[in-house]
């Protein structure tokens, strides 16, 4: 996050000025890229790429106060250029310099209804059908699913929601079924009830967490265990070791390790569960519907950071979030510190989705219909690359750093080097 604004106090060292005959302090610029091999130039003249097995980036040192204009370039890819203000004994870091590459995204496949992905393979939804790696597996539309795991289904005709084996097609379980044999046979409680919602227990693929019309359930579909969590829920969702849950009186956490409940907060007017993001710390974050973003903190004290916020997200780090307003600005706001930073990106159309590059520094945004990627910097200019336009939906997986995207003529896909 912007660290190519940080100016890192450093003793750099002096040289002679010609104009004033006197020694001044000198300062220098630090640039880390991704390609590493990439040409680094500085007021149109190249400098000498240290990247290498020691070195992981470039240091530019013994440069006189001013302004400078830095680039970064590489055949087959888009360029990077900033202004920078060098200052005496300090050092200018830019050490997330991301080229994108510029090369023709490579067809997947062909028009499809929906599609995900799940650990770099391809998950469909096409004329009523669940497509995985090209296979049939049961139901018609996707629920959840984790990397590396099973996969959550739901089939309409039948209204029954199934748990399927990510490797073995003939691995099916139906859910509805076993919710109610173990509400019965473990708990006590007779009858068949439907399903209104299930996703997986957030640290336990083998668990699910199972909302009826009347109750939300934590059940084990090893161990064969259930436990009610609690009444006349109305909605819910899960994060890191906790589920989050709606009911008349408020909005509760409930915690999967120390099991007890909590209140965050009362319910929202609308009786409806805002949109909800549970960081990599723990974190609440919580957009009411009419735009108010609030993060609770560990004391369970409501934090409002913004009015008038469409879409949000937060960092793989936890350490930022990044939000956009209904009237197009983007904004990231440091956690840790309390400071917001008003990106100048020039994108006013509406922001649908926001999603964070792995490195921390991008993040990739899609409007109605452009999907761009996005340098976090307070250092002008941005650099922005619009990848593509048409698009109805994305998805990055960054276990191979590939950009996946759906338009009229199909998904297509494209790997950024490691």
């Amino acid at each position: 996050m912007a660290s190519g604004a940080l100016l890192v106090a450093y003793g750099i060292g002096t040289r002679l000025d010609f104009k004033t005959f006197s020694f001044k302090k000198t300062g220098g610029i630090y640039v880390r890229s991704d390609p590493t091999d990439a040409i680094i130039n500085l007021n149109g003249v190249e400098v000498e790429n240290q990247s290498g097995i020691i070195n992981s980036g470039t240091f530019i040192d013994n440069l006189a106060e001013g302004s400078y204009k830095l680039s970064v370039n590489k055949d087959g890819y888009y360029g990077w250029v900033k202004s920078v203000e060098v200052k005496p004994s300090a050092v200018s870091v830019f050490e997330k310099v991301t080229l994108f590459p510029n090369i023709r995204p490579e067809g997947v496949f062909g028009p499809a209804d929906r599609f995900y992905v799940k650990d770099g393979t391809l998950i469909l939804e096409k004329d009523g059908e669940i497509r995985v790696s090209g296979e049939k597996i049961i139901g018609n539309r996707v629920i959840d699913f984790v990397d590396s795991g099973p996969i959550i289904t739901y089939r309409d005709d039948r209204k029954n929601y199934y748990l399927s084996d990510f490797s073995s097609n003939d691995s099916v379980l139906n859910i509805n079924t076993l919710l109610n044999n173990l509400k019965e046979s473990r708990l006590g409680l007779p009858g068949t009830v439907p399903i209104v919602k299930v996703l997986f227990h957030p640290f336990n693929d083998k668990r699910l967490v199972i909302q009826t019309q009347g109750a939300l359930y934590n059940l084990d579909t090893v161990k064969l265990t259930i436990e009610k969590v609690a009444d006349n829920v109305k909605d819910f969702t899960v994060g890191e070791n906790r589920i989050i849950f709606l009911d008349s009186r408020g909005i509760f956490s409930y915690n999967l390790i120390f099991r007890n409940t909590s209140k965050l907060m009362e319910a929202p007017a609308d009786r409806t569960l805002p949109k909800l993001n549970i960081d990599t710390s723990g974190r609440v974050f919580i957009l009411e519907s009419n735009g108010r973003l609030l993060m609770l903190n560990e004391d369970g004290n409501a934090i409002k950071i913004a009015d008038k916020v469409r879409e949000f997200s937060s960092s793989p780090q936890g350490q930022f979030l990044i939000f956009a307003d209904y009237d197009g600005p983007l904004t990231v706001y440091r956690i840790d510190k309390d400071k917001y930073l008003k990106l100048e990106t020039g994108l006013s159309k509406n922001i649908k989705t926001i999603t964070w590059y792995k490195d921390g520094g991008h993040v990739l945004i899609q409007d109605e219909s452009n999907l761009y990627f996005v340098e976090i910097d307070d250092v002008l200019p941005l650099n922005i690359v619009r990848i593509t336009n048409g698009v109805e939906d994305f998805a990055y997986d960054n276990t191979e750093n590939a950009i996946y995207f759906r338009n009229a003529k199909g998904i297509f896909k494209i790997v950024l080097e490691q």
